[in-house]
């Protein structure tokens, strides 16, 4: 065992460790403060989906699958919207030049 002093606090520790620098409780909060300094970078956007997947208890095949089915819906509808507003116009034009 090695005697040494901390050096957040000054405390005398015992250590086992050559390169120990600081006591247990000055590690701890050491370490927090690391933490909080260094967060971990966002994932990338393959693991948000792979996480949302598993949130949703499927598997990312299966939920990609529902979300491509959603999109091809709302694509489909936004193709009806624009044929119905263009046939409503036609209709008006024909109306206004009766």
């Amino acid at each position: 065992m090695i005697i040494k002093t901390c050096v957040d606090c000054g405390a005398v520790i015992l250590s086992n460790n050559v390169t120990a620098r600081r006591c247990p409780v000055c590690a701890e909060r050491f370490a927090e403060r690391v933490r909080k300094k260094y967060k971990n970078p966002p994932a990338d956007p393959l693991t948000a989906d792979v996480r949302k997947a598993d949130a949703a208890g499927k598997s990312y095949g299966y939920w990609r699958l529902d979300e491509l089915l959603k999109e091809q819906k709302a694509w489909e509808e936004l193709d009806n919207l624009i044929e119905r507003n263009r046939k409503r116009k036609e209709h008006e034009q024909q109306q206004e030049k009766a």
